[in-house]
């Protein structure tokens, strides 16, 4: 039996001890890393081979790191693993952060029972919300990206693409545009989005900016 492996990012040791024996349990579901901290959690991807990662919102003592740990990990690799967010408090804006970051879903750490379930849903494709949370991320970015830092479509196209890893010549190649018009798409990106050198720099700038963005 292939098992669905599990990695659980949490600062709190109990929980995630309570937690690993409980998922380990089931004989489709192995933990096969758990860890406390963001800088931690963001290497995982690379050494294990995830399928789900369990993410506490409040990692971190300046809290709401899991958010920020989401999506770094939804914008920086192509092979991503399915995130869950877990958390204390039923914090409408929190959630609404996680989902635009890339989650598919949150609970209530004191509903951990129900996640060997919601789990292999997920891992199966069996979950039909799954797709609206990404739609919904993706016009909250645009809408952030439009109002907040006066990004054309065009512009947005671009960072999105660059966002997702995109070198000069796939994104060029992609859009069917020139490399001056690459050029002068992007210069207008770093004129709006202040502080940055370059298209990577403006991507991480908006990151910084969405962790404490509230609408």
């Amino acid at each position: 039996m292939t098992r669905i492996n599990v990695a659980i990012i949490d600062t709190n040791q109990e929980f995630i001890s309570r937690l690993t024996r409980y998922l380990d349990s089931s004989k489709d579901i192995l933990v096969v890393s758990t860890v406390t901290k963001k800088s931690q959690a963001l290497k995982l991807p690379e050494i294990y081979d995830i399928d789900i990662m369990l993410i506490d919102i409040n990692l971190g003592e300046k809290g709401c790191e899991g958010i920020s740990v989401a999506n770094e990990i939804v914008t920086s690799y192509f092979q991503k693993p399915k995130l869950i967010m877990l958390t204390n408090y039923n914090d409408e804006e929190l959630v609404r952060k996680s989902f635009i970051a890339g989650a598919v879903y949150y609970i209530l750490k004191s509903n951990y029972k129900m996640l060997p379930v919601i789990i292999r849903q997920i891992h199966n494709n069996d979950f039909p919300i799954e797709s609206v949370i990404r739609d919904y991320a993706d016009l909250m970015k645009d809408k952030i990206l439009k109002s907040k830092f006066l990004l054309s479509d065009s512009e947005i196209a671009i960072y999105k693409l660059a966002e997702k890893g995109g070198k000069k010549s796939k994104i060029i190649e992609d859009l069917y545009i020139s490399e001056s018009t690459y050029k002068k798409h992007v210069n207008s990106i770093l004129k709006k989005i202040k502080s940055a050198k370059n298209i990577r720099q403006a991507v991480e700038k908006f990151k910084e900016y969405f962790v404490a963005y509230k609408s």
